[in-house]
């Protein structure tokens, strides 16, 4: 069989289609090209996890809103003007600290190093 990437709708139709019982699950695979441990494996997996399609997932106005924040937020392009502000800062702040340690002209050698 050659290697195929089969969506969740697929696997999902397979698997129902051999659990209908009106096809030998080896001429369902030769028809889909599936090898049968394949198979076998996806019906495993929906016999385990299939409840899962009925849980109900509530989701409150307020974690909604979080969500659609958060997408939000993602979007945006990085705030240029603060961190310009920052590197002003950053500059602000070292000029300050050059003052503290140069001594009439001469720079603390231990600053520098």
């Amino acid at each position: 069989m050659k290697y195929r990437k089969w969506t969740s709708q697929e696997k999902l139709k397979i698997v129902l289609e051999g659990l209908s019982g009106q096809i030998d699950i080896g001429k369902l695979c030769s028809k889909y090209q599936v090898a049968q441990t394949q198979y076998y494996k996806w019906r495993d997996q929906l016999l385990k996890f299939g409840y899962q399609a009925f849980d109900q997932k509530t989701v409150t106005k307020k974690e909604h809103h979080l969500q659609s924040e958060n997408q939000h937020l993602l979007r945006r392009p990085i705030h240029i003007q603060g961190f310009l502000s920052s590197l002003h800062n950053s500059k602000h702040l070292y000029r300050q600290i050059y003052k503290i340690f140069s001594f009439g002209g001469q720079i603390y050698k231990g600053f520098c190093n």
